[in-house]
């Protein structure tokens, strides 16, 4: 019998977690309107935005099995920290050794994680962004694109690194920040 896996999500984000399975696992996807908690063997919240998929894992508070999801060609070192359930890995992304990732998080296309970092729960390393050692990243934020943050940084929580940006200095706690070198812009 093939395992069975809900998606929590009918959107563009949800479909792209689809693709990462071949035809050997069943699954199902849902929203609100026809939500129920069925006999799925494994769930998955497929929404990209951070906030919405806070609310809806905190909504799914029963016991559900949430995996990790790792798309063929990610890579993720065998001497990694913590991997948080419900967190997904899309093709290229990379992991490398020592790191920790928070519950739900999304480590987007061709996005590197590299050594010793520290990424929070709930958490969007958007695609092509680059997070060199030693990085933190606290809950809910979401890296733009295409982003580059240098060894060390600390980016707070709730915050928005606009795409392209290259982050030099630690980001406050709730803030938008954008542009290369990347500065504070306003708080959210």
């Amino acid at each position: 019998m093939k395992a069975k896996l809900t998606i929590y999500g009918k959107g563009q984000h949800a479909n792209v977690v689809k693709s990462i399975f071949d035809t050997s696992i069943t699954i199902n996807m849902v929203n609100d309107s026809d939500f129920v908690l069925d006999d799925s063997d494994y769930w998955h919240i497929g929404i990209g935005n951070n906030f919405d998929r806070k609310k809806i894992a905190e909504k799914l508070s029963y016991d559900l099995d949430f995996p990790v999801i790792k798309a063929e060609s990610a890579t993720i070192s065998c001497d990694y920290d913590s991997l948080g359930e419900g967190t997904v890995f899309m093709a290229g992304s990379t992991l490398q050794i020592n790191s920790k990732i928070g519950k739900h998080c999304i480590i987007n296309t061709n996005a590197s994680i590299d050594h010793d970092c520290v990424i929070g729960d709930y958490v969007h390393i958007a695609p092509g962004s680059i997070l060199c050692g030693n990085v933190t990243v606290g809950d809910c934020t979401i890296i733009g694109a295409g982003s580059v943050i240098i060894p060390g940084i600390k980016i707070g929580k709730n915050c928005i690194i606009g795409a392209g940006s290259v982050v030099v200095k630690n980001i406050p706690d709730n803030t938008k920040a954008f542009g290369n070198p990347c500065i504070y812009k306003e708080a959210l």
